[in-house]
């Protein structure tokens, strides 16, 4: 599968020329399938739920892992040789630029982000007295 994978994607990624060609019938074969959804799962694609639990703890605390493995990586990885996408840095990226993952963030925010306006609206605009809700949102 590895080889049929790597012709398809390099050089010339063939799946992405297909969909831009709309190439339905290629698109639509059960491996091109599958290299899609490999793509918009990307780690999340083959594991089962303990493995999409611990995925989902690294993406939610990632923001206090990505400078110091940053500086991992500018100071130690780069004078070592390691490449980008090999060190633990670049997996940190690969998992921050997952389309799923992307994807269900922007929902969660813009649900809340709702859920935000929709409380302010409902607030009694009656009382005087300002709340540190009011005045935080205003």
């Amino acid at each position: 599968m590895w080889e049929a994978t790597e012709i398809l994607t390099f050089p010339v990624d063939l799946i992405r020329m297909a969909i831009d060609q709309k190439k339905k019938k290629f698109v639509s074969h059960p491996f091109s399938q599958q290299i899609i959804n490999g793509r918009w799962s990307g780690e999340l694609a083959h594991k089962m739920f303990f493995g999409k639990t611990v995925v989902a703890l690294e993406f939610m605390f990632s923001p206090f892992f990505f400078l110091p493995l940053f500086l991992k990586f500018l100071l130690f990885d780069l004078c070592g040789g390691v490449p980008v996408l090999e060190s633990s840095f670049g997996r940190l990226l690969r998992l921050k630029f997952t389309p799923c993952l992307c994807f269900i963030t922007d929902a969660v925010n813009f649900i809340m982000f709702l859920a935000i306006l929709i409380c302010v609206c409902l607030l009694d605009q009656s009382h005087d007295q300002v709340t540190p809700w009011e005045y935080a949102l205003y």
